[in-house]
């Protein structure tokens, strides 16, 4: 049954095999055990004695490796394969050192066991200890087999292991063992060139670390492997970003024999869990970076000045509209007053909202004096920032509406009342108690006045007719209404209601009686 089940063991891993190696050829070709004994053994006699178990050496596994140009083990001559053993150790550490495959534990035509066979003197890292006149072999347990190894007492004959130096079946287990090796270097995107480029470029702004990311088809640990410009540079090894270190300043640039071409060159490595590599030589371009701050224009100070100041009238929301010579957007940026101000961000509009009223000022610290302080902040398309601070003053606005006087009712009177006769023009003068324009803003009769805008005059245009009438619903009254307006420099308005009564004039000459012809003659 067991020479059975080792039979199916085999032709299993020759499946394996032969599916693990349709790759590429391998440069070294590796077969993995983990089980097995370390024994003396002399005189070739393929009998190890003082046996001792890999785990009773704390081994955990021993690797069978051997350079060759294809993908199998090959004979080294006669009855001899040189190979390279690893012995992995449980606590991490590790030995490698050149051996032998010399011979074989069989039962039958099974084999059980590989017998390796370690050159005189070599340390192989166990703490399995010689005696004089011996040298040591590995007895590495055929996976599958049914073989049952175990510590023997030193020099125990009947523990010894009786194995034969033919290693023809033996190559051909080694090989149904063989692991595949990942030998295919890492393929490398970078930010131009696409995966396996062996060169990129790149192109960054001064004044920022950050340059690129690379990455990799498999896992990889990045590093930097040369490069006229290596030293200014850093990798992350997880990650692949690739970063300045210091950021490159345009102004001043560093890079080696390209020294003032702001061009700078490294090269990159990338290196798989199978230590395989590849490179790719990146070239950085570094940009210039508009570093000068806008210059703002305020009311006063002229350009870059950092301060202003502005006058403008209470009551009003448009304080000053500020500039720069360069495309900027514009924000509130501080000053005691912030809050009373509203800017443009496109034109740079500066407004009070709401409306400041000099009477009742809302200013911070400097409360009553009408007198605010904004900062105002341009910002460029690089991100470059200048600050001006704005002080506005409020002025005080008249707002007292003129007195008018009219011909009857006394100074402020809202109406007032005269009489003219009919067929003249002028009716009468306003006043007001400071310069104002004069203007008609209603009545019934408006079309039937005029006012001097200067002087106050209100006249018929044209002169009236006592027997012809022309005023409005009060048709045939002889009585006209208009309403006249007075505005102040501020435009401050009052208005006043005037009647105007026209009166009957005699127009009928006297009739003459001579001494003769009767009356009117």
């Amino acid at each position: 049954m067991a020479s059975r089940n080792f039979c199916i063991l085999l032709a299993l891993l020759s499946f394996m095999v032969v599916f693990a190696t349709g790759k590429a050829s391998a440069a070294i070709v590796s077969a993995e055990f983990s089980d097995g004994v370390i024994g003396e053994y002399s005189n070739n006699s393929h009998q190890p004695v003082s046996i001792r178990t890999f785990s009773s050496l704390g081994i955990q596994s021993v690797t069978v490796s051997q350079n060759v140009p294809g993908s199998q083990f090959v004979r080294s001559g006669g009855n001899r394969i040189d190979v390279i053993l690893t012995v992995e150790f449980t606590n991490g550490a590790s030995s490698s050192f050149n051996a032998g495959v010399g011979w074989r534990d069989t039962s039958g035509s099974i084999i059980h066991g590989i017998g390796i066979e370690v050159p005189a003197g070599t340390n192989d890292g166990t703490s399995f200890n010689l005696r004089p006149g011996f040298d040591k072999t590995y007895l590495l347990k055929v996976p599958g087999s049914s073989r049952s190894y175990s510590n023997t007492a030193t020099g125990a004959a009947s523990g010894a292991i009786s194995g034969n130096s033919a290693i023809s079946g033996t190559l051909n287990v080694l090989n149904m063992l063989v692991t595949d090796v990942d030998e295919n270097g890492p393929v490398i995107t970078g930010p131009t060139g696409g995966p396996g480029a062996t060169s990129s470029t790149v192109s960054v702004p001064e004044n920022q670390t950050a340059v690129t990311v690379l990455t990799a088809d498999e896992s990889v640990s990045w590093s930097l492997a040369g490069g006229e410009d290596q030293t200014a540079f850093e990798i992350d090894a997880a990650s692949g970003a690739l970063s300045f270190d210091p950021a490159p300043d345009f102004e001043a640039p560093s890079d080696g024999p390209t020294q003032g071409s702001n061009t700078y060159i490294v090269i990159v490595e990338a290196r798989d869990t199978s230590s395989n590599t590849s490179r790719q030589t990146v070239t950085v371009i570094v940009t210039d970076v508009d570093e000068t701050d806008p210059v703002i224009t305020g009311p006063t100070g002229g350009p870059g000045a950092t301060s202003s100041t502005v006058s403008v009238p209470e009551n009003q929301t448009a304080v000053t509209v500020l500039t720069a010579d360069e495309s900027v957007s514009w924000s509130l940026a501080g000053g005691e007053d912030q809050t009373a101000f509203e800017i443009d961000a496109a034109s740079g509009a500066l407004s009070f909202d709401p409306a400041p009223d000099f009477e009742a000022p809302s200013d911070g610290p400097t409360q009553g004096s009408n007198t605010y302080i904004v900062i105002v902040e341009a910002r460029d398309t690089s991100s470059n920032t200048s600050r001006q601070t704005v002080t506005v003053i409020v002025t005080d606005v008249d707002e007292t509406d003129p007195v008018i006087t009219g011909p009857t009712g006394g100074p402020g009177a809202t109406s007032s009342t005269v009489s003219v006769p009919e067929n003249q023009t002028a009716v009468t003068v306003l006043t007001a108690d400071e310069p104002v324009s004069w203007s008609l803003a209603g009545g019934e009769d408006q079309t039937a006045f005029e006012i001097n805008a200067t002087t106050g005059l209100l006249s018929f245009n044209p002169a009236p007719d006592f027997e012809a009438p022309s005023d409005g619903p009060t048709q045939g009254s002889n009585t006209y209404i208009v309403i006249v307006e007075a505005r102040d420099t501020s435009n401050n308005t009052s208005r006043q209601t005037v009647t105007v009564i026209v009166t009957d004039v005699d127009e009928n000459g006297p009739v003459i009686t001579g001494p003769t012809g009767g009356p009117g003659a």
